[in-house]
């Protein structure tokens, strides 16, 4: 995975979770947000983000759990509501549960079960190659983005200095308009297509982005995908609720989803400490 800007309230999320100041020693505090067309410069604002390694992040959730509690490997096939919430396995195990919270993504197997009416993602109409190599590459601690047009084409690219458990990962994103292809986290591009844009914009590429790609292990190509609105993210015969991608999966844009669904999980965890389950879901 990549880089992920943090918003200001999602950082606050994270303190209040205990993990703000270990994610802060981490990532890397954006200095500036620059915008630029066609090798103009239009604004530069600052912003209150922080930029963080998917893996980076998620080491650090995982290390602030109690040992034993994730499980991994258990992929969820069936859903079934009696007088709790009986999961099923691929391994052909099952397990009953009070609640469910299907936090597993835009491809959830969980709301495609219990929202099965709500499901359909819409192709936003754009593509994204993407790759991210481990170093310093980008000379300035500044999300930059730069939209590019030539004759029919039009094209954004963005890089972006990110914190990883390990040290520096600096990374490149090209945004095109494109068919219908996979949102998997594996769906791989190919080099030469990534190059081929750079090529495009020529002297006009952002500072580092030709070095990002000819020092990154692969390249990435993704469908951008975002569900329609539902009417509740609580499933009918109730034990089950929605959140982050699998509730309201949203076109990428600094980081906005990742800090929605930080917030949603801290919502939600204030709410069933301090709510009868029913009321929590609701107000949820």
């Amino acid at each position: 995975g990549g880089t992920v800007r943090i918003e200001e309230v999602a950082q606050g999320a994270l303190s209040k979770m205990g993990v703000g100041q270990i994610a802060n020693e981490v990532a890397i505090r954006m200095e500036g947000f620059d915008r630029y067309s066609n090798g103009r410069h239009l604004n530069r604002y600052a912003p209150s983000m922080i930029s963080i390694s998917r893996e980076g992040l998620q080491k650090i959730l995982a290390d602030s759990v109690t040992p034993g509690v994730i499980q991994l490997g258990k992929e969820v096939v069936g859903v079934r509501k009696s007088d709790k919430v009986e999961l099923s396995f691929a391994d052909g195990a099952t397990e009953a549960f009070d609640l469910v919270v299907g936090a597993d993504g835009i491809n959830s197997a969980v709301a495609r079960q219990c929202f099965p009416k709500e499901t359909a993602d819409k192709f936003t109409g754009y593509v994204v190659y993407f790759c991210i190599a481990k170093g310093s590459y980008v000379p300035e601690l500044v999300y930059s983005e730069h939209f590019i047009s030539k004759g029919s084409l039009g094209f954004r690219m963005v890089t972006v200095a990110g914190g990883g458990s390990d040290g520096r990962l600096d990374s490149l994103q090209i945004t095109t308009r494109g068919d219908p292809c996979s949102s998997d986290w594996d769906a791989e591009g190919e080099v030469a297509e990534m190059m081929s844009y750079l090529d495009i914009a020529g002297d006009r590429c952002l500072p580092g982005s030709r070095e990002i790609v000819a020092n990154a292990d692969r390249v990435f190509k993704w469908g951008m995908y975002q569900s329609p609105r539902m009417p509740t993210w609580i499933a009918e015969d109730g034990g089950v609720v929605l959140l982050g991608d699998a509730a309201h999966a949203m076109a990428p844009f600094t980081g906005q989803g990742a800090s929605s669904a930080i917030r949603d999980g801290l919502c939600l965890g204030e709410l069933l400490a301090t709510r009868p389950l029913p009321a929590a879901l609701e107000e949820f």
